[in-house]
């Protein structure tokens, strides 16, 4: 370890250096892929049809982007088209050619399905069933989709890549059981009726995050179910529509039972836990930091929506794999293309994006880019800041053997920010800050068995960020931040995975990092007024620091799962971690973790999980802001969790968990305790210093959820109480709500979609000024009890609606969203001043200010 620290230490420059990005400017790359994917995308099929086979009008079009799916049976080679069609949309053009064959077209949301006319029933009384897999999942075996009933069904009709149709059914109800090796089995009720087609939409849930890709035997099946009872799977549709600010994916986990945010922030806290206990993995890396604005509040993730296929999120009770954080785990792979060549040009009141995917001509390598500016820039008075950011990804994956596959990944995020509070020169706050965040990463993907599997990670990740800001109110605080910090970390990561047997899954993994830092912080202020008379702060701070760091971190685990009979499985795992750059007499820790499921019956499972997490702190969380240059000891959560699910028919789904958690070693915390939407929080004169000795939280949470049909809703309440105990007294956590409900719906009639979401939460605690006077008559400001009082009742209803348009070969969207809708008053932070009545006597005058207020936005998405 290499460490150097300098207190007092070097002068700063007043000025941000103007940093070069050497990977270029993402406004170009923006408008360069724009022109280049739009001309690419721009061929059309020739203007005559006229003799020309059908399957080849088809594939021409699929080869374009269109979903048409057809049986060879239906369309032989043989069938041409006997006349020019009129119409000049693919669709329309395939209509007519296919009607003198008495066949149509029946359209599933953008999938074209070619059928007979009349169906090809043999008897009046019977009908048909179409079943498609919504979103084929990358990585399962299609060859191993299994489908059965309540009665016996005939051999299926394969018209694509899990699109499956059967014909010759018995009209009346019919139980369908889709199921799919690594995947949750879906069961549906379908009525079949008289000379209809009746359409089952599925979406595999995936049963564990390592997919198996092989066909497995049903006992490996079972052996691969989710065992955490704390899990959540959000697809991708479901977040898109989800009416969360600036189409954040990681702003969805806020909606899940447990999870508390004031809405600014696209941070959480899971279960009582802070913030920064939460890790997010992209394409198997860790990701670091991936917020704009980070330097307040970090308002938007840089994870494209549209970029990827959805998330797993862990509200607590992660596998043993996953280290380094003791809350959370948010788990997202990104889309895999479903056409040889996709692209879209997405703008809103939050973002310009433009995304293209697609596959090479030898199908055996996929890419993936996305490039992304922020617009509130465009919206915001030029007053009060200039919010630029943007960010770009890119994904090049792809098979280097029929059992090797290859990824590389890379993720640029770029800030430029300026906010100001106030356009009074001498009564005003105002935050400059630069950041960017490079991150680079290969993922190596072995099967060297049938039984044997790894995965190898090696990632690069850097981040320079500048922040200078200044507060300027002569009756109260003047003062200077300059933060300069550079962090740069190389990782490698492996895990492995080998099925022993049917009945035995054993997995391991190792991992080893090398980080470096260096910190260059001063800040200085002086008090006035009302701040100057705080009770036991001193008039003026000054701060100067210099520290530079290097070390190591390294982490091993081996987990152990057995099939206990036919209804239980119960995984035990172990996992160690150790860190060389912290000056600490503990820096190895030991986290045992146990996971049970038992299967009540086929609808009910009972879970259970017990774990103890370590955090320790990343080479770039050293507190120097608030004057600290040293590492603490790994903090510690001891986690117990029990679960019951339960599924009522095919439709709805239940789900109840109680948790305990238990955190110790825990590392001081700087909170603002009247205002924490400061853009220089840490000069401010209510920044306070908290050291728990301990904190517990406890709760418990309901779930119930209704997905099936064009009608959906979800609703969720948790019970919970967060506290730490500090000085031998439990003091509620500042993010502690003791109720808390969300609840949401989404309609969809034909090309519209309406979705809702609103949330009611307990008043966050706050704490309160109390105005005394000494013994010469002189006014005295004190601090009430911390988080003793508290803020009025949180409530906020979110909107959403969209609708799709065919223009051509593309699909435009169109969505207004409403945030906050109601416009709602919630209070998040209070503003004192000491004031004269018109007797010369001094008062205390209180204001709150609130959270987000009403934000309408409208946007829409091409896709072609």
């Amino acid at each position: 370890m290499r460490r150097t620290v300098n207190l007092p230490g070097e002068t700063g420059s007043t000025a941000l250096p103007n940093r070069v990005n050497p990977f270029g400017s993402v406004h170009r790359l923006f408008l360069i892929g724009l022109c280049f994917f739009a001309w690419t995308a721009s061929a059309v099929a020739s203007d005559t049809f006229a003799g020309r086979s059908i399957n080849g009008v088809l594939e021409q079009y699929r080869s374009e982007g269109w979903s048409f799916a057809y049986s060879s049976n239906l369309i032989k080679p043989s069938m041409l088209v006997r006349a020019e069609p009129e119409s000049i949309d693919p669709a329309g053009i395939v209509r007519e050619i296919l009607m003198p064959y008495d066949l149509t077209l029946l359209q599933i949301d953008e999938l074209y399905v070619v059928v007979r006319t009349e169906d090809g029933l043999v008897h009046a009384n019977q009908g048909s069933l179409l079943l498609i897999i919504r979103t084929v999942p990358p990585t399962a075996n299609m060859d191993a989709l299994s489908v059965t009933a309540s009665v016996p069904l005939p051999e299926a009709l394969a018209l694509g890549n899990g699109i499956l149709k059967f014909n010759n059914l018995d009209t009346g109800e019919m139980k369908i059981n889709i199921s799919l090796p690594g995947f949750i089995t879906e069961r549906r009720t379908v009525h079949i009726r008289p000379g209809n087609i009746s359409v089952i939409l599925a979406e595999p849930a995936p049963g564990l995050w390592n997919f198996e890709k092989v066909t497995v035997t049903t006992s490996r099946y079972r052996l691969q179910r989710e065992l955490s009872a704390s899990v959540f799977h959000i697809n991708q549709r479901a977040i898109q529509n989800m009416p969360d600010l600036g189409d954040d994916p990681i702003r969805s986990a806020q909606r899940l039972p447990g999870a508390a945010a004031g809405g600014i922030s696209s941070k959480t806290h899971f279960r009582g836990g802070a913030d920064d206990e939460v890790a997010i993995v992209l394409n198997g890396h860790q990701l670091l930091d991936p917020f704009h604005v980070r330097n307040f509040q970090n308002i938007f993730s840089a994870v494209d929506v549209r970029a990827i296929s959805g998330m797993e999120v862990y509200t607590g009770g992660f596998p043993v794999r996953y280290g380094d954080r003791m809350s959370g785990l948010i788990l997202i792979e990104t889309m895999k293309p479903v056409k040889p060549r996709q692209t879209e040009i997405g703008f809103s009141a939050y973002n310009t994006s433009f995304l293209s995917a697609g596959s090479f001509s030898s199908g055996s390598f996929d890419w993936l880019v996305s490039a992304r500016r922020g617009n509130l820039d465009l919206v915001v008075n030029k007053e009060f800041g200039e919010p630029d950011y943007s960010d770009f990804f890119f994904e090049l994956a792809g098979e280097l053997s029929p059992k090797t596959t290859l990824s590389l990944n890379i993720l640029l995020a770029s800030d430029r920010v300026l906010i100001v509070t106030d356009d009074k020169i001498d009564d005003q706050e105002r935050s400059d800050s630069r950041a960017d965040n490079s991150q680079f990463w290969l993922r190596l993907e072995n099967e060297w068995t049938d039984d044997l599997s790894s995965t190898t990670v090696l990632s690069f990740d850097s981040i320079h960020n500048d922040r200078m800001g200044l507060v300027i109110d002569p009756e109260a605080i003047v003062g200077f931040v300059d933060d300069r910090r550079e962090t740069k970390i190389v990782t490698l990561r492996q895990d492995w995975q080998w099925f022993v047997h049917g009945s035995y899954l054993l997995q391991w993994g190792i991992e080893a990092q090398h980080a470096e830092a260096d910190y260059r912080y001063q800040s200085t202020v002086d008090y006035f007024g009302i701040n100057a008379v705080f009770s036991g702060l001193p008039v003026a701070i000054s701060r100067d620091l210099a520290v530079t760091l290097d070390g190591d971190t390294f982490a091993a685990y081996v987990s152990n799962r057995w099939r206990l009979g036919s209804r239980a499985i119960m995984e035990l795992g172990l996992r160690w971690d150790k860190q060389t750059f912290q000056d600490t007499n503990s820096d190895s820790q030991f986290s045992p973790r146990l996971s049970v499921l038992y299967t009540l019956n086929p609808k009910t499972d009972l879970r259970l999980s017990w774990g103890r997490y370590y955090q320790f702190q990343g080479i770039q969380e050293l507190q120097v802001e608030d004057g600290v240059s040293r590492f603490f000891p790994a903090q510690r959560a001891d986690q117990l969790i029990v679960g019951i699910q339960h599924r009522f028919g095919d439709a709805y789904l239940f789900r109840a968990e109680a948790f305990s958690k238990s955190m110790e070693r825990l590392k001081p915390r700087f909170e603002n305790l009247f205002d924490p939407l400061s853009i220089l929080p840490e000069i401010q004169s209510d920044r306070v210093r908290i050291d728990p000795e301990k904190a517990r939280a406890r709760g418990i949470e309901l779930y119930l959820e209704k997905t099936s049909g064009r009608v959906s809703w979800w609703g969720a309440y948790s019970l919970s109480k967060v506290e730490d105990l500090v000085n031998g007294s439990n003091v509620a956590r500042g993010w502690d709500q003791r109720h808390a409900l969300q609840a949401g719906f989404s309609w969809r009639p034909g090309d519209w979609q309406l979705d809702l979401a609103a949330g009611v939460h307990t008043g966050w605690p706050k704490t309160d000024l109390v105005l005394g006077f000494d013994s010469s008559g002189e006014p005295v400001v004190t601090v009430g009890p911390r988080n003793a009082a508290r803020y009025a009742r949180f409530a906020s209803v979110d909107v959403r609606a969209s609708r799709k348009f065919q223009l051509g070969k593309g699909t435009l969207a169109v969505f207004f969203e409403l945030t906050n809708a109601l416009n709602r008053r919630n209070p998040c932070c209070s503003d004192f001043d000491l004031e004269e009545d018109s007797a010369g006597i001094a008062f205390l005058e209180k204001n709150e200010d609130d959270w987000l207020p009403l934000l309408p936005a409208l946007g829409f998405l091409y896709e072609f």
